[in-house]
Parts: structure tokens; C-alpha cells; sequence
């Protein structure tokens, strides 16, 4: 769909996009939205969208994201882009690392980043 890509091709002024399980989408925006317009034509009559705010732009959370990997950090085993969170999700095994983990990155990505801990994760 043009309009997804449209959003995905300009990750400085948006968060990402997700499409509903109607359909629809919802448009993560960062700053004043200043690339609205330019998505905005390119929405086909009848699709429902949902604009959202956030604070960090697709841009910034990849920044973050290739940050965290090359820390190399003991423990972390994936690390992913949670779009509706507008945050980067560190997950890290064993669960008792979660805390020396969050520990190490809050310094410098605060509320960006959230840790969660369990098994390795298992991608199917």
C-alpha cells in the first residue's frame, strides 16, 4: 500500500504504521507532523486512519536498537522495536539480568528502552 510506504520511506518524521484488524491504520507521527500532507494524498478514499504522537521517530528507536547490539551486553538476546510502545524492547535471559541490564542502558535511553526478561526467545 502506497501510504505504508510512504511512512516507512520517511522514518526522520514518523514512528512506523500499523495496520487494524479492521483494516485501518494507525500513523505513529513525531514533531509537528510535517509529513502529513505528502501521506495524507496518499490514503485511498474509505480507509479509516488513526494519527498518534509520539516521541521518538522510527529513526531515533533503529539508532537506539543498533546501540544496544553493539554494547554486546551479557544476557541480552533480542532486541526489537515495539511501535505502539514507541520504545525499544530489550529482552535478556536469564530474568535476573533484567536489572543489571536496566541498570546499564537507563543512563543513556531512559523510558526509550524497556527490559523484560524469560527464556530465549524463539522465533517460529
Amino acid at each position: 500500500m502506497d501510504v505504508i510506504q510512504a511512512v516507512n520511506t520517511d522514518p526522520v518524521r514518523f514512528g512506523g504504521v500499523l495496520q487494524t484488524p479492521g483494516g485501518g491504520l494507525v500513523i505513529f507521527y513525531v514533531g509537528p507532523n510535517a509529513g502529513r500532507g505528502a501521506v495524507e494524498r496518499m490514503i485511498p478514499p474509505g480507509l479509516r486512519v488513526q494519527w498518534r504522537h509520539v516521541a521518538r521517530s522510527n529513526s531515533d528507536l533503529m539508532r537506539m536498537l543498533r546501540e544496544i547490539v553493539h554494547r554486546n551486553l551479557d544476557g541480552v538476546q533480542a532486541v526489537s522495536i515495539d511501535v505502539v510502545k514507541n520504545q525499544v524492547h530489550v529482552h535478556v535471559t536469564p530474568p535476573d539480568l533484567v536489572l543489571s541490564v536496566s541498570i546499564a542502558l537507563a543512563p543513556d535511553y531512559g523510558d526509550a528502552i524497556f527490559v523484560t526478561g524469560g527464556p530465549p526467545a524463539v522465533v517460529h
